[in-house]
Formats: C-alpha cells, structure tokens, sequence
C-alpha cells in the first residue's frame, strides 16, 4: 500500500543562461500596388501583372509578370486587394487567389446577378501561411464574362507580402 504523497520540496537554483541567439531577425517584406488597368477574359484564371515597383527588401518581386519568389522559409502574411467593373446587364462572378506556385491556396470572391457598367466590385483579404524557399506567389483572378480590373486613381490593387516568423 502506497500512503499520502509529501509536501513539496524547495524550488531548485536557477539553471545557466543558454546560448546568445544567431542575431536580429530581418523580416521579408514587399509591398506593391497596381494603378493601371488591367482586362479580364472571362472564364480563366488571369495573373495580375504589371505592378508597380514598390518596397522589395529580398529584391524577389517581378512587377512586370507578377511573381514573388520566397527567399526563406517562414511564415508570411499575404493581403490582398482588388475591384473589377463586371460587363454591365449580365450575372457575374469574380474570385481572387493567392496562388503558391501555380495552385491557388486562398481565395474570396462574391456573385452578382445583374451588374451595372458603374458597379465597382472590391475584394480584399489577408491570409498567413508557412511558405518555403523557392514557393512562387501569384495573385490570380476569375471572373464570369469578361470584365475589367479597375487600378487607376483613386482605385488600386494591392499586393502586400510580410516575413512575420
């Protein structure tokens, strides 16, 4: 037979302090916006391109194509923005991805039944995600007929990309 446990022992002494860390930690970040406009085919995945140059520490954003490439592993947080004027008089549907080389991850999107030459449509998200060395990042959108993505002042699309861990 087993009887009472007894009461606790002292706290012990302190233990050594461990290693100095490997140094500052330097986020990821790219940051971008989109200020002219850009024609959507309907029914297929489209890339947004032609960005402008904005902040790039890792020098990884090609503006003209796209694409972000991850430098370091880590975790990132990805937002997005983007509006569309859908072809007027007809039932729309609009998705935008974040894609991680050529398959989309997260997207958003929304439905319409009867558009108006003056409906500008916004979707905006944010998602943080574990991405790897070498993962290449593409914004992507869909939309029904063909429809237009509005970037011209005061509207913009953005693309924003932040190392976090």
């Amino acid at each position: 037979a087993t009887g009472p446990a007894g009461p606790t022992g002292a706290t012990g002494s302190t233990g050594a302090t461990g290693p100095a860390g490997t140094g500052t930690f330097t986020p990821v970040v790219m940051s971008t916006t989109k200020t002219t406009n850009q024609t959507l085919p309907g029914g297929s995945s489209t890339i947004i391109t032609n960005w402008n140059p904005g902040i790039d520490t890792a020098a990884q954003f090609n503006p003209t194509a796209g694409t972000y490439t991850i430098p370091i592993n880590g975790i990132y947080q990805i937002q997005v923005c983007a509006e569309i004027t859908p072809v007027s008089g007809s039932s729309n549907s609009c998705n935008l991805a974040i894609n991680i080389n050529g398959t989309p991850t997260v997207a958003s999107g929304f439905s319409i039944s009867s558009a108006t030459s003056t409906n500008i449509l916004t979707i905006a998200f944010s998602k943080i995600l574990s991405l790897s060395a070498g993962n290449v990042i593409t914004l992507n959108i869909n939309t029904g007929p063909q429809s237009t993505l509005i970037a011209s002042a005061p509207n913009t699309a953005i693309f924003d990309i932040f190392q976090i861990a």
